[in-house]
């Protein structure tokens, strides 16, 4: 959760990162749950996690480059594109099946430079240019939005 303290609203992709984070640990919790014979456990669980779930992408939309859920505070949208964020939700399966090629499309058309994908554009403004989170090309990122492209075949 470190990562998310540089991407704040509405200057960044908190919310959508730190919402698909929680949205997981629903779901693996269940998981936990289920397999220790726990039935009713994984099963409350499951329907706390699949209310979060549809609460995120009740706020999603196309605005602009965004493409998948859009990261909100109330009323007040943040439109940057963050690889971060998007690939989360593909690989912990917040993203609706028939919006995961959009989302791989547009982080592909907004994010990615020559040397890799960037972690969110355009820069953040509450953080100065040399910021490590600040339009920068981050391996383990790049690593995380390969297995979220890889997971689709």
């Amino acid at each position: 959760m470190d990562h998310s303290r540089f991407l704040l609203l509405p200057d960044g992709a908190r919310a959508l990162y730190s919402n698909v984070l929680f949205a997981d640990l629903l779901r693996r919790f269940a998981t936990i749950e289920r397999t220790l014979g726990d039935a009713a456990a994984a099963q409350r669980l499951d329907h706390v996690h699949l209310r979060f779930v549809r609460g995120i992408n009740a706020h999603s939309g196309t605005r602009r480059r965004v493409s998948t859920t859009i990261s909100r505070l109330g009323e007040k949208a943040d439109e940057r594109s963050s690889s971060e964020g998007n690939m989360l939700a593909v690989l912990s399966g917040v993203a609706p099946q028939d919006r995961v090629q959009r989302v791989l499309a547009t982080v592909r058309q907004t994010n990615w430079r020559t040397a890799g994908s960037v972690t969110i554009t355009p820069p953040m403004t509450h953080v100065d240019a040399h910021n490590d989170q600040n339009v920068k090309v981050w391996p383990w990122w790049n690593a995380v939005e390969v297995a979220g492209a890889f997971s689709q075949w």
